[in-house]
């Protein structure tokens, strides 16, 4: 039938609700057009089974592979939307995808090794939803991969099978010869490990631009050295020596992912003039395509031309990359290579520039063009003295900063220009800042942007950036500075009102908040980053998984690679999470994107790396990488360094804390031995080596004979006691806080804190309260969280466990307790959790007991003990409880197997009462069918 005649057929089939504009392709069972949805306002495309072609089995076929793709909702799998038959056509109308496919990308040849890794990913990711959803998609080749901005998706389930079909053989060959598995090749029964093998080849050719062959002599030219044995393995002939599932072939390719440090040096020789230049490439490259991830603005830097004497083109090549360094990092903007493509969405800003060697001087201009129209100088020519080029960077990134901030930019509206430094000094150093917190170098922004303040009064945003600066370097936020952000909050663009108005507002208020700014805009990474960053740091706190943190942060990670500050999150939040392959790459992008240069930055670089070490590798070898960073004389210099050890319980690895603990309690600096010491014991009290713990805290006190250690130790044991009554004995514990509440010279606030630990400790054991407690904890003032969680246990004591949670649902007073007691909270929420459950109210008790995943501390911990770190000491004490709480309530994924795991890796090597429950919960994991402990 004539093409015009089946357009105008399929025009009035899908008609009122699409209407059908072009044919797009035509293939030999089908041909695709492209539509407009008319109620969503959205392109799509719909696919048409040729009528002539219509038979029973083809139309089997045919909307098999609409049922599938419609059952698969992945960002890596071509969506479908709607699957119909009208006039005899059928069709299906799916996501217009705009892209090229991979085989027209390969005409052109190979892909960097950053993009064919990245299409590994997203090839792997989007066959194993479609291998978990019980699908063989049969026909893995580059002409069914398209390649869509940062992204590639998964076409053409035309001859899928469903895994049960799959293990049938038919004697039938279906697929493209070139990509199908030998067993496939003769028509053997296929499953996964065959489209592994046909995934191996696509990869192998994205690499080599050369199309897999196999046999004794393949040429792996172009195939990076440590990427070989994983394809080998995947192309295997035999289809039981390939990696098993494509979620192991994915992880396995992405633990290759190696450093690259592009350093170059350029020698200029005229009249003994030697000047050279060296730059560092950026991580970008590994992190995304050949394009981009989208943005609200990219700035896409392309190579300056050179005129002069010989050394002229080296110096502009160096000059372009300096200047893309210059640019690199800031929150705004994505610096990139790569011009927009025609009809691509977002804003671009293309930047070329002219670089003219003289024989004394250098001179150079830049030129600026939003979406491919003509270029126009952006500020005037810059000339400096020969030895001084490399100053041109600096002047010409100034010219494109300004280009980008004008007013008149296509994409000021969502930019907070109007909150900018008017000066052009203020401008020069906002752009240093700006450079500075994109790199993670937290201690230098600071500075640069405390600077630009005396500098420049005028800037809104500083006073915004200041801030979040301050919260991770956990500093006191100035509140003046706060004020004024909400005072002139009009004069930012929307999604920055949300940041700002969100970090004035109680938690679960803020977390809606940022949620809501993040979906505004999802091609935005700052409200994912504050998401993430929320969600990591405080949202266990009112209920949320520390895991849900990973899903703002990556999606943050694929927008903008270049920006550090995501990957040492990701860094903290994978390591606690136990994903080891995770944890490295993030801390292998942070060492691409530049190296640690103030001391914070250093120190938290280090911590980093001895958090992995400790959570995932042998106890010798973390304890030597130790030994190595205490080698340095600048670190053993820092006043931070007793945070390292009492950190060490954030990431899941309390044997660190332990360790690395007791080894700062042989060196000389008290406070070393303070921190070392407050490690040891609460990562004891965490492995239920509660005999440990308590001579540890002995032995502390009577080195260090102060009050506030006596009442640390004193109101650790009773916390054991009251709240796990069957490891630890009431008496001794009940006799310590005695001496504390008797002791007159004691401070109100210390007699206070033993005051309500006892009359809980003895009300629960059933032992006479001394009459002095009711006396102190009358005297408490302000909110008097002490009386409060006293009387609401008395309360539940007496079966009135609802008033007793309506009496402790405050945040405030939560707030108030943990400042004045470190125990306060992980009491009150272990308390609340019991209550809930003698209520019935299971599913508030789980969430009760996820409040210890948190990491909300005050500054670095080297002082007193913060209450997170004694909520992180009780934290298998509350995966315990969370287990078998879940466990009642029938669950079984991943929240339950994680918890009992968790127990069993935890008390494992503990006392005997905690050997004992470490053997229930790897008994239980293993009836649940767990996974094994990460």
């Amino acid at each position: 039938m004539p093409s015009a005649l089946i357009l105008e057929r399929l025009r009035r089939a899908l008609a009122p609700d699409h209407v059908v504009e072009l044919e797009l392709a035509s293939g030999g069972m089908g041909a695709v057009f492209l539509g407009h949805d008319v109620a969503l306002d959205r392109p799509v495309a719909i696919k048409l089974l040729r009528p002539e072609l219509a038979t029973a089995e083809a139309t089997e076929h045919f909307l098999r592979e609409a049922r599938i793709l419609a059952n698969l909702h992945h960002p890596n799998v071509v969506q479908v939307y709607r699957v119909g038959e009208a006039d005899g056509l059928f069709f299906y109308v799916m996501e217009y995808v705009g892209g090229e496919t991979l085989e027209s990308r390969l005409r052109r040849g190979s892909l960097s090794s950053g993009a064919a890794l990245k299409l590994a990913r997203d090839l792997l990711d989007g066959l194993e939803a479609a291998h978990q959803a019980g699908v063989i998609h049969r026909d893995v080749k580059p002409a069914n991969l398209l390649l869509v901005g940062h992204r590639a998706l998964l076409a053409d389930f035309g001859i899928a099978l469903g895994r049960e079909e799959g293990q049938v053989a038919t004697g039938a060959v279906w697929g493209t010869p070139g990509y199908m598995s030998p067993e496939q090749g003769v028509g053997d029964p296929v499953g996964v490990r065959s489209d592994i093998y046909a995934a191996g080849a696509v990869i192998y050719e994205a690499y080599t631009g050369r199309r897999w062959v196999g046999g004794p002599a393949v040429e792996w030219k172009g195939v990076p050295r440590s990427v070989v044995p994983i394809l080998v393995r995947a192309l295997a002939s035999a289809s039981g020596e390939r990696w098993p599932d494509a979620a192991t072939f994915r992880r396995a390719l992405w633990r290759t992912r190696t450093r690259r440090y592009v350093r170059r040096t350029f020698l200029l020789l005229g009249g003994g003039l030697v000047v050279g230049a060296m730059f560092t490439g950026l991580a970008s490259r590994l992190l995304s395509w050949d394009e981009p991830a989208p943005g609200s603005l990219r700035i896409a830097i392309e190579r300056f031309n050179a005129v002069g004497e010989g050394p002229a083109v080296a110096l502009g090549d160096s000059l372009t990359a300096l200047i893309r360094a210059e640019l690199a990092g800031h929150p705004d903007f994505m610096v990139t290579t790569v011009a927009p493509r025609r009809g691509e969405k977002g804003s671009v800003l293309t930047v070329s520039g002219r670089f003219t060697l003289e024989a004394g001087s250098v001179r150079g201009r830049v030129m600026g063009a939003y979406h491919g129209k003509r270029p126009m100088p952006l500020g005037d020519e810059v000339l400096l003295p020969r030895e001084s080029w490399t100053s041109l960077a600096d002047s010409l990134a100034s010219r494109v900063l300004l280009a980008v901030w004008k007013e008149k930019s296509p994409i000021a509206s969502s930019l907070p220009v109007r909150t900018l430094p008017r000066s052009d000094a203020g401008l020069a150093e906002f752009l240093v800042a700006e450079r500075l917190v994109g790199q993670a170098r937290w201690g230098e922004a600071y500075q640069a942007y405390t600077r630009l303040e005396a500098i420049d009064s005028t800037c809104l945003l500083c006073s915004w950036r200041i801030g979040e600066v301050e919260r991770w370097l956990g500093m006191t936020r100035d509140p003046a500075r706060t004020r004024r952000s909400l005072l002139h909050v009009d004069s930012f663009p929307p999604v920055y009102r949300s940041l700002i108005r969100a970090a004035s507002v109680p938690l679960p208020a803020r977390l809606d908040t940022l949620g809501h700014a993040a979906a505004q805009d999802r091609s935005f990474f700052l409200p994912w980053v504050h998401l993430g960053d929320e969600l990591f740091h405080r949202g266990p706190l009112v209920g949320h998984t520390r895991h849900e943190a990973l899903e703002p942060l990556e999606h943050a990670g694929r927008l903008r690679p270049d920006y550090a500050p995501i990957w040492e999150h990701l860094a903290w939040v994978r390591t606690a999470e136990g994903d080891s392959a995770g944890a490295a790459e993030a801390l292998q992008a942070m060492e691409v994107l530049g190296e640690a240069r103030d001391p914070y930055s250093r120190e938290l670089r280090a911590l980093l790396r001895v958090g992995f070490a400790w959570r995932f590798s042998d106890p010798a070898l973390a304890e030597q990488g130790i030994q190595q960073e205490l080698a340095d004389p600048e670190v053993m210099k820092s006043h931070d360094l007793g945070a390292g050890p009492r950190l060490l319980s954030s990431f899941d690895a309390p044997e660190g804390a332990v360790a690395m603990g007791m080894m700062f309690t042989t060196m000389p600096r008290n406070d070393l031995v303070r921190s070392g010491s407050i490690a040891a014991v609460l990562g004891s009290v965490t492995l239920g080596r509660l005999q440990q713990a308590t001579v540890i805290g002995r032995t502390f006190h009577e080195r260090v004979p102060d009050l506030e250690v006596g009442l640390f130790v004193a109101e650790l044991e009773g916390a054991i006691a009251l709240l796990d009554s069957a490891s630890a004995p009431t008496a001794p514990a009940a006799a310590a806080l005695h001496r504390l509440v008797a002791r007159g010279a004691a401070s109100d606030v210390a007699r206070q804190r033993a005051a309500w630990m006892l009359t809980l400790l003895e009300r629960h054991a059933g032992i006479t309260t001394d009459p002095n407690t009711d006396e102190i904890l009358r005297q408490e003032g302000g909110l008097r969280p002490f009386a409060t969680l006293v009387s609401a246990d008395s309360l539940a004591s007496r079966g009135e466990h609802v008033r007793a949670l309506e009496l402790t649902e405050s945040a405030a007073l939560d707030s108030a307790g943990r400042q004045l007691d470190p125990f306060y909270r992980a009491v009150t929420r272990l308390l609340r959790a019991s209550w809930y459950e003698a209520t019935g109210n299971d599913a508030g008790a789980r969430r009760e007991l996820r409040w210890h995943e948190h990491t909300d501390l005050v500054g670095y911990p080297v002082g007193a003990p913060q209450a997170g770190e004694v909520d992180w000491a009780f934290g298998t004490l509350a995966r315990w409880r969370r287990a078998q709480v879940l466990d009642r309530l029938g669950e079984r994924g991943v929240e339950v197997c994680a918890a009992y795991r968790a127990v069993d890796r935890m008390w494992r090597g503990g006392d005997r009462v905690f050997v004992a429950r470490a053997d229930t919960a790897a008994l239980r994991a293993d009836a649940l069918h767990c996974e094994p402990a990460r």
